[in-house]
């Protein structure tokens, strides 16, 4: 299941922060992008917390 979410996290991450999607929003970009950027670390960060407390027991 791990193995999923962190390929699943990946395969999100590739697809916000390449070129062909980020053209989408060429006019905000920097503000795209700091969101985005926000956004997936906040992600990561639940999801690796859920992860460290699934393999705790509680």
């Amino acid at each position: 299941m791990q193995k999923a979410i962190w390929t699943f996290l990946f395969a999100l991450g590739i697809i916000f922060f390449n070129w062909p999607f980020m053209s989408i929003f060429k006019d905000t970009m920097v503000p795209y992008l700091f969101l985005v950027w926000a956004i997936f670390i906040i992600i990561l960060f639940s999801v690796t917390t859920q992860i460290k407390r699934d393999d705790r027991g509680g």
